[in-house]
């Protein structure tokens, strides 16, 4: 079942990409997973279940996942680069970086099984997708004008192929690295839990 929001009009690779994401599940070209990430939340959604929900990007969409979509958690290598990505985005839109304050950082305890490892150039050379390319998009201006971004209709493409997420090049660190986890995907033995 599509899950595009209807207000938006689908990238016109998404067909291309979901077929390309077919083919790598088939060929076994997915990776799994296991260790810790970090995000930030605002204290009203730090609570386990809300943490790890996804339910704040289902609602308000992100860099990888078209708003109404499945619901899609966020989740940074490092404290530091969780940090770094969430007051990026106060710089972004001018605005006081003190009035995303107070955050509350946690670790989300993570073991998957079938992700598609953008940051690997054999992935985006299948994608046909540079990884600058992906980095450029400004998938808040394409919603702005009632378009799903590049990076979105990948990450559609992905959760419509089953897959349960993506490992993804961080802008604001090239040496680290977000993870996207399609929550209703997640499949038996799999795992995301915040640590106590």
């Amino acid at each position: 079942m599509p899950m595009m929001a209807a207000a938006l009009a689908p990238h016109p690779d998404f067909s291309r990409l979901k077929r390309t994401m077919e083919r790598l599940v088939a060929d076994g070209r997915f990776v799994s997973w296991q260790g810790d990430v970090y995000r930030l939340a605002h204290p009203k959604y730090a609570g386990p279940s809300d943490f790890i929900s996804g339910a704040g990007a289902k609602l308000n969409g992100g860099r990888w996942n078209p708003p109404f979509g499945v619901p899609t958690l966020y989740a940074a290598s490092s404290p530091e680069l969780a940090t770094e990505e969430t007051f990026a985005m106060a710089r972004k839109f001018g605005f006081a970086p003190r009035k995303l304050l107070p955050r509350v950082t946690r670790a989300i305890y993570v073991r998957v099984s079938r992700l598609v490892d953008t940051t690997d150039g054999h992935i985006r050379k299948s994608l046909v997708v540079s990884r600058q390319r992906m980095l450029d998009t400004d998938w808040r201006q394409a919603n702005a004008q009632g378009e799903e971004a590049l990076t979105q209709a990948i990450g559609r493409a992905a959760a419509e192929t089953g897959l349960e997420g993506l490992i993804v090049a961080s802008a604001a660190r090239p040496d680290e690295f977000n993870l996207v986890i399609f929550v209703d995907n997640l499949r038996r033995g799999s795992d995301v839990d915040v640590v106590p």
